[in-house]
Parts: C-alpha cells; sequence; structure tokens
C-alpha cells in the first residue's frame, strides 16, 4: 500500500501488520506511519521495518519496536530472518488466543 493510505486499513481484519517504512532524519517514522501507529489500539500486532544507516540502532514508538536494517544487499537474509521471526511470534500469539481462521488462512 501506498504510504498514503494507512488510513483505509482495519487492523482488526489481521493478525499481522507489517510495516516498511524509512527512517527520517535519524529520529522519526514517516508522519503517515506515525499517524498510522497514533490511531489504532491493536499495536501488537504491528511489526515495522525501518530502513536506517545503522542496523543496530534501536528505535520504539508507542510500545512499537522497530526493526532498523541498512539497505543493503548482504543483510537481506538477516533482515527476512528476523521480520519472519517477530511474524511469527505474533501469528502464533492469535491463534493461542483463539481467533476464528480467516479466509486465506493455510
Amino acid at each position: 500500500m501506498n504510504i498514503d493510505k494507512p488510513r483505509q486499513v482495519n487492523t482488526a481484519e489481521y493478525d499481522v501488520v507489517v510495516i516498511m517504512d524509512t527512517c527520517l532524519a535519524w529520529s522519526r517514522l514517516n508522519p503517515s506511519t506515525e499517524g498510522f501507529l497514533d490511531r489504532i489500539d491493536d499495536r501488537h500486532k504491528v511489526v515495522v521495518l525501518m530502513t536506517a544507516d545503522d542496523p543496530d540502532w534501536e528505535f520504539t514508538y508507542l510500545g512499537v519496536d522497530a526493526l532498523t536494517a541498512a539497505p543493503k544487499p548482504d543483510d537481506e537474509k538477516q533482515i527476512c530472518e528476523r521480520l519472519r521471526t517477530d511474524i511469527d511470534r505474533i501469528a502464533e500469539r492469535a491463534s493461542a488466543l483463539g481467533r476464528p481462521p480467516r479466509a486465506g488462512d493455510g
């Protein structure tokens, strides 16, 4: 989805919401992403991947920890593994809570 469309997302329809953004001026998320996180109540199901020059930099916004990664091809496998780990953790929590299966669940 375009960064200008997050208002159209109803997080209640998803077990996990993944946001990919870029760090602005070493200090913050894109204002549209911030606005999206500001308006939702179920931030526990959000995973944020934020590109930054320093992959060891830690960033948190409203209790949502961002995975930070330098946009380098050599790091793709590690970045994908970190994303998969967070997505799996959130999906397992949703499953443990006994939510009914949705269309497309495999």
